[in-house]
């Protein structure tokens, strides 16, 4: 499937090697390969999503191991829930079903597909394995319902966004980035962790959750969200460092630009090309 994708859309193909080439700076005999991987394991990951409902627990467990797991427990303890970070790397779904095997409750925040019946599926999917979603439109009073009753609230934060947003540097470039996850942090007391389903040779995965961030609040609310936003985008970055097969470079990560740079053609537009 992956890779009736890598040739069959070309669209999809050209962005994923553009974005990697540029992120990287790597020169394009390089990043080919690279990209190719990336559409086997976005194959895998669509294939393994819709196989969810059919596994048993032991299945399930048996596919995904998390590591650090008392770092979750812990901060839970506390009561105040957590706001935990990915990114579509890996099988960040299966990740959230394992979880939710070890007694966690937990809730995604998930923008609604665009076609009805998809976004049907794919939330009966998560259904099935006891984790629901918060519709992104009605994530302000979603999320802070979820945290007051102690929940793990689900983001990822790793694709352009046009409103709402600070840019902040992904791979040396200011990328548009969703702000909610600092500002839910920030007014909720709520502590923030990152995690990540890593696919390993035989495709099972391994999560990993980091210990929660050290948040230091210095009374400028705008500052302190910038900053921890910054800190949240540098560990995804840093984790698709450490294996660029497993993230979604489909994505045009970097399409909405800052406002000093709106006169100059976009990377998007440049690389297409003149229309008509």
């Amino acid at each position: 499937m992956g890779e009736l994708l890598f040739r069959g859309v070309r669209r999809y193909r050209e962005v994923a090697l553009r974005n990697m080439s540029r992120a990287l700076d790597w020169e394009m005999d390089r990043t080919e390969p690279v990209v190719r991987k990336t559409f086997h394991n976005l194959g895998k990951t669509l294939v393994e999503f819709m196989r969810l409902p059919a596994l048993s627990a032991e299945q399930v467990r048996g596919l995904c191991r998390i590591e650090c797991f008392e770092h979750l427990r812990e901060v839970l303890a506390a009561g105040r829930g957590v706001v935990m970070i990915s990114a579509h790397y890996g099988n960040w779904e299966l990740f959230c079903a394992r979880c939710v095997l070890e007694g966690i409750p937990l809730c995604v925040v998930a923008r609604d597909a665009d076609d009805a019946a998809t976004n049907a599926l794919m939330n009966g999917i998560r259904a099935s394995r006891g984790y629901h979603v918060i519709p992104r439109q009605s994530a302000p009073r979603g999320v802070l319902t979820a945290l007051r009753q102690n929940q793990v609230v689900a983001m990822l934060m790793d694709q352009n966004t046009v409103a709402g947003g600070e840019f902040v540097p992904f791979f040396g470039k200011a990328a548009a980035t969703v702000k909610g996850p600092a500002v839910f942090a920030l007014r909720t007391g709520a502590p923030v962790m990152t995690c990540f389903a890593v696919r390993q040779p035989d495709d099972t995965f391994v999560g990993r959750i980091d210990p929660p961030l050290v948040i230091q609040p210095t009374g400028d609310r705008d500052a302190d969200v910038i900053d921890l936003t910054s800190r949240l985008t540098a560990a995804i970055e840093a984790q698709i460092r450490a294996d660029p097969t497993q993230w979604f470079w489909i994505h045009d990560r970097w399409r909405h630009r800052p406002p000093e740079e709106r006169a100059v053609p976009s990377m998007s537009a440049a690389a297409d090309g003149p229309k008509g």
